[in-house]
């Protein structure tokens, strides 16, 4: 049986999932704004939703930032099934690398997120931090038959110029 090929079904590039250009406030995920109608009401530029495939087993989040080096923000991280209310997985600090990714885009090219660490998951299971200094970092969760993930930035840094924070995800 050598030599045979398995394919399995998913993805196993990057998918590029949308922006966050401004902080979420404490109302945009208060207790009574969790339901869905609520967070696909919420403006598109404090969130970014990913809508996995059915039967996704586990995730791999990563991120870009167009700021410099040690920009630093906060991310919260929640989950659904269907049609339904969001529940917290996690709170997560990430802070900016020197990896490029583009060059040139304003203000100072776009660069990878390398330090990722989880404040303590509230979820069925662990998570794993992918962090390593001038590395590309991410964040990796199994699904438990969710299905969406929510992800809002509490503290965004821009006091450096950078103005975008780009979300990635892939199965794993």
């Amino acid at each position: 049986m050598h030599g045979d090929k398995i394919s399995l079904p998913g993805k196993s590039s990057y998918t590029y999932n949308g922006i966050i250009t401004t902080k979420a406030e404490a109302a945009d995920f208060a207790v009574t704004a969790r339901d869905n109608a609520s967070v696909e009401a919420l403006t598109s530029a404090k969130k970014t939703i990913i809508y996995l495939p059915n039967g996704a087993v586990s995730v791999e989040l990563r991120w870009r930032y167009n700021g410099i080096g040690g920009d630093q923000h906060v991310l919260r991280l929640y989950a659904a099934a269907g049609i339904d209310y969001y529940r917290n997985v996690d709170v997560i600090t990430i802070d900016q690398g020197t990896q490029v990714h583009t060059n040139g885009a304003a203000p100072t090219g776009i660069k990878f997120i390398d330090v990722v660490s989880g404040a303590g998951e509230t979820w069925h299971s662990a998570t794993v931090d992918i962090t390593t200094t001038n590395e590309i970092g991410g964040y990796v969760m199994n699904m438990h038959r969710y299905d969406r993930l929510w992800i809002i930035a509490t503290t965004l840094d821009v006091a450096n110029a950078g103005t975008t924070l780009y979300t990635d995800w892939k199965l794993v």
